[in-house]
């Protein structure tokens, strides 16, 4: 590099003598430097051994050499916006060091088109996608101006779907192998830390003690900035206490957070699966419900499993956990029936039972709020039995036990499109009350009308 223009200025003010020596200085000095100055950059290897063993490590020197002398110093330019194969600065490096990623528009939408593949596909179409997803990353990683590609795959990584293909237990050797190198590839990248990590706690029943050292091995704390993975690093690892106590410190920050209720709700229930105390069920409980409500697949899905527990206690809580969930969710008619069933299957008597009812009161005293979509189809005829029940009182006694049920639940709860009224609600419980197998589901909705009734 030469000097193309070279020119001193006197600042505002300046003495005459000023003047007079940037006269000289552009006369003199600025046309010996622009055809004797020159200037170069390059990378230099801090020791004899980097030179070729460790290119990444080499360091942005700018040379300066005027006529016979020369001189060098480093700048102190980031690794990060080098390119140590070309050496020159790239766009992506730079904008990187801003919190900027670039990802090539037909990478994006490759990479989106694969992922929502895995995420509806079957075992064998995931293993294709996994495998053409790992042959595109080795591509990736030789261009730093695609850096954001990784990123990308990791934020629109459809955990849920894989989460489901490994609860089936039939899972082959190629898929466990085809993740564990898809958490290697996302471990080199700080932005993909938090998804490899969640990857391992998903994976790890799966795989044998020696492959989880080699995988969870890609990981050190001392290089885990984000919060969340560096709790889900202390959980993989058995460091229970650090993981929790972790948990507990981005919670304060981010109360609602999806993932960290989840976790720290699925670690306080390993715990109450021991002790058998009602608090801590609670407590874990509400930790998953949460997760659950701010979009945790995970903490619905542990919630559902529960409550085919072995303990009475835990099985009651989480049905009660379950009909929570249903209920603030609430969209259709089958959402209702669902929570419904889940509340119907606590144990009468229980505290789990008692919150239930409190559960059922509120949804009632909310019944107008709530609009279920309703085909006309099913509206017509529910319609129809409603009329029939109006303009005759012996049309009751002959409805099955179940119609009337179901009828009776739709009118006390407003459900499905039917209008509340509580009058008729109790006629038609009343009646179902009297049937073998409806005593305690109809009773418990009488309950809420009237605590008299037993």
């Amino acid at each position: 590099m030469k000097i193309k223009k070279l020119k001193f200025s006197p600042l505002k003010g300046a003495s005459l003598l000023d003047r007079i020596v940037c006269k000289v200085m552009n006369w003199i000095v600025c046309p010996l430097a622009k055809r004797f100055c020159k200037f170069s950059t390059k990378l230099r290897a801090t020791t004899e051994k980097e030179r070729t063993t460790h290119p990444e490590s080499h360091i942005p020197t700018l040379g300066i050499k005027f006529g016979p002398f020369k001189t060098s110093f480093d700048l102190p330019v980031p690794p990060a916006v080098l390119d140590h194969h070309s050496g020159k600065l790239t766009i992506a490096g730079t904008l990187h060091e801003y919190g900027i990623q670039l990802i090539r528009f037909d990478y994006r939408e490759q990479i989106t088109a694969q992922l929502e593949q895995i995420r509806t596909g079957s075992q064998h179409t995931v293993l294709e996608n996994l495998t053409s997803l790992l042959e595109l990353s080795k591509v990736i990683e030789k261009l730093p101006d695609n850096s954001g590609a990784i990123t990308l795959m990791a934020q629109q990584w459809p955990s849920d779907s894989i989460s489901t293909l490994l609860a089936s237990g039939q899972i082959s050797a190629e898929l466990k192998d085809s993740l564990c190198n898809i958490i290697k590839l996302f471990s080199s990248h700080e932005g993909a830390h938090t998804t490899a990590l969640l990857m391992i706690n998903t994976l790890k029943p799966e795989l044998t003690p020696e492959i989880f050292m080699q995988v969870i091995s890609h990981f050190s704390p001392e290089h885990i900035s984000d919060p969340l993975a560096l709790a889900m690093y202390f959980e993989s690892t058995g460091h229970i206490e650090k993981a929790k106590s972790a948990y507990n410190e981005l919670l304060i920050k981010a109360p609602d957070h999806p993932i960290a209720n989840s976790r720290i709700g699925s670690l306080l229930m390993i715990e109450a699966e021991k002790t058998a105390t009602s608090d801590l069920i609670t407590t874990a409980m509400n930790y998953l419900l949460k997760g659950a409500l701010n979009g945790s697949y995970h903490a619905r899905t542990v919630i559902l499993a529960l409550t085919h527990n072995t303990l009475p206690l835990i099985s009651d809580y989480a049905h009660l956990y379950a009909a929570a969930w249903y209920l603030e969710t609430e969209k259709s008619q089958e959402d209702f029936f669902t929570a419904i069933g889940h509340i119907e299957s606590i144990t009468p008597s229980t505290d789990a039972y008692l919150r239930a009812i409190t559960l059922l009161e509120c949804r009632r005293r909310n019944a107008q709020m709530i609009i279920h979509t309703v085909s006309k189809e099913a509206l017509k005829d529910l319609r129809i039995r409603i009329r029939a029940i109006n303009a005759a009182e012996h049309e009751v006694e002959k409805l099955p036990a179940l119609d009337a049920y179901n009828l009776g639940v739709i009118m006390l709860y407003g459900a499905g499109g039917a209008p509340c009224d509580q009058d008729k609600a109790i006629r038609l419980l009343q009646y179902a009350n009297e049937k073998t197998g409806y005593q305690n589901r109809a009773g418990l909705h009488l309950k809420i009308c009237n605590p008299a009734f037993a």
